[in-house]
């Protein structure tokens, strides 16, 4: 064993040697003192001379890798033109490939952020009969606290409410809309990660007509001066009620499925209160245990459905009737980290969420960029070969073996990856502007350089590089010396039929890629132009509070006084949104 150890470690050169000095004195010693003490030496032996072996194997690679280097080098300076064409052409395929890996880590981070967000789950509903059914993303008001009394595997539940009209917010003699008003239970900070700048979490949310302001809020309502105990008048369409700051929140992340720009407390909403479980208002989270799993949670849904739904019927006509005439009523657990690429078909989300299948479409589209690129960088490196062939020539007659000369092409293509990939970060640092803009995001490059991104980006270099110089390095390796002395190299070159299948492939994937934008552009561009049945360039939407609609026939003489306008019209949402309190419209 040790000499089979011995013979795996040497260099071939030094192994024919060193293993036969070493079979004569085992066989010497094994004469003079016996086997045992014949192994033991040569255990002995082997044990000394291992961290030599290593320090010279670590050195002569080091070696060998400065000589590729400095190889590398010069063939970059020696040809700068085919240098420059296949190192801007592999970054600009790998600035898109870093552009859609953003994009990708930023839709897969979203609520990750929240330090128990793998044991929290959103209770949504399913509402319908035989024909359709309808996922909501809420539940009725009395679910949380149900769930939380009848099932101990839920540590704690929470619940948010969003209105469907904006709020009015004044303070002193400012006065804005604000869209982005929640309410919720004080318990939202024990189930979510919202770090509390100022306040107390326990009770910040405890008492009726207390609210939360993030801190881009409080500097727009309080600047330079502290909000703590400060009121703000908040109409939500019946009267102006004081509301008094208690906290203020970090600002909301980006990647979060809902962002609050205030938080009130929820005790002072009547809904609050309600028993109906048919009511579907308002979104319940609940906190499991750690690595319990939800399935083993819903199978107790239909029971606790029945104990709490069943009672709003009456004996004559119960809820066992209402479901046997193919009537639904249903709920179901969905992964906090879910929500925002898993909710397609889940309606009245509190946002607009993104979809799983962009994100699939993206890391095809990724991928088939990178394989085009490497493609390219294929041809290009053999189709030079014959500039190299001489030096491939000369290496085999001198006694450089195919592997070595495999490893040197491999060396390079990596080095070249490794320089592409640094003009590719350089090439998006000054492009995400312009694709934050078309995706309305604020991506960042320094997302890449996290601890646990920066392996993977340095991972995808060596991997293009391998990739895309594979081939070549197996294809010039393979040169016979003697044909390239002769100068036979032209007709065995010639032969590369598989460098000719690369640019077909390389050329089909471009053609698809050219295709799938046009038709997708095409369907952009007829959405846009859609006749939508009134004429959009013509029609202004102004945003009112819920106090306007009832003077709504006030407010509509009062606007028919313009002559510039030629009808009015009064609607709780704009033409095509849903709204919240119709589940079942489509």
């Amino acid at each position: 064993m040790a000499r089979r150890i011995l013979q795996k470690i040497l260099p071939g050169s030094d192994n024919h040697f060193l293993c036969g000095d070493f079979d004569e004195i085992y066989n010497d010693i094994y004469t003079e003192k016996g086997p045992a003490a014949a192994r033991l030496w040569y255990w002995y032996q082997l044990v000394q001379s291992l961290p030599r072996i290593i320090a010279h194997f670590i050195s002569w690679r080091i070696v060998m890798f400065m000589n590729f280097l400095k190889i590398t080098l010069r063939n970059l300076k020696r040809h700068k033109g085919y240098s420059f064409i296949n190192i801007a052409g592999l970054a600009i395929g790998m600035t898109f490939v870093l552009a859609i890996m953003i994009f990708i880590q930023h839709e897969l981070s979203y609520d990750r952020h929240h330090e128990k967000a793998s044991q929290i789950y959103r209770v949504n509903t399913i509402l319908g009969n035989s024909d359709s059914e309808n996922k909501i993303a809420a539940a009725s008001p009395a679910v949380a606290q149900a769930l939380v009394n009848e099932c101990p595997e839920v540590l704690q539940a929470t619940r948010i409410f969003k209105t469907l009209t904006a709020h009015t917010v004044k303070n002193r003699d400012q006065s804005f809309f604000e869209e982005r008003f929640y309410y919720a239970d004080p318990t939202v900070f024990e189930v979510f990660t919202f770090p509390l700048l100022k306040g107390d979490p326990q009770t910040a949310l405890a008492q009726p007509h207390s609210v939360i302001l993030t801190l881009e809020t409080a500097d727009k309502y309080f600047p330079r001066e502290d909000p703590m105990g400060k009121t703000l008048l908040v109409n939500d369409g019946e009267g102006d009620v004081a509301y008094l700051v208690k906290g203020i929140a970090a600002d909301n992340p980006e990647n979060s499925h809902f962002h609050f720009d205030f938080l009130a407390s929820f005790a002072n909403q009547e809904i609050s209160q309600v028993t109906n479980w048919f009511l579907i208002a308002t979104h319940t989270y609940i906190l499991l245990q750690k690595d319990y799993p939800p399935s083993q949670l819903e199978t107790k849904f239909p029971e606790l459905i029945h104990k709490y739904a069943g009672p709003l019927f009456g004996e004559q006509y119960t809820f066992d009737d209402w479901l046997s005439e193919g009537n639904k009523f249903e709920m179901f657990l969905q992964p906090l980290l879910d929500i925002h690429l898993h909710s397609k078909n889940i309606r009245a989300q509190l946002e607009t969420n993104g979809n799983i299948v962009t994100v699939t479409i993206f890391s095809l589209i990724a991928f088939f960029i990178l394989l085009i690129a490497c493609v390219n960088f294929m041809n290009l490196t053999t189709a030079r070969s014959s500039i190299r062939a001489n030096e491939i020539g000369v290496r085999k007659v001198l006694g450089s073996s195919r592997l070595l000369l495999v490893r040197q092409f491999l060396v390079e293509s990596v080095l070249l990856s490794l320089f592409s990939l640094v003009l590719a970060l350089t090439f998006l640092r000054f492009s995400l502007p312009f694709l934050n803009n078309l995706l309305g995001r604020q991506l960042q490059v320094t997302a890449l350089f996290n601890w646990h991104v920066l392996p993977t980006l340095i991972a995808f270099a060596l991997f293009t590089g391998l990739l895309a110089g594979a081939y070549p390095a197996f294809f010039l390796s393979a040169f016979h010396p003697v044909r390239i002395l002769k100068g036979q190299f032209e007709a065995a070159k010639r032969k590369s039929r598989l460098r000719y299948g690369l640019v077909v492939f390389q050329f089909s994937l471009s053609v698809i890629l050219f295709i799938g934008t046009a038709v997708i552009s095409s369907q952009l561009k007829y959405i846009q132009d859609r006749e939508m049945g009134f004429d959009k360039e013509h029609l202004v939407t102004l945003r009112t509070t819920a106090g306007i609609l009832n003077r709504q026939d006030a407010l509509k003489q009062e606007l028919l006084q313009n002559p510039d306008l030629l009808s009015v019209s009064l609607s709780s949402s704009l033409p095509g949104k849903q709204t919240f309190e119709d589940p079942f419209r489509k």
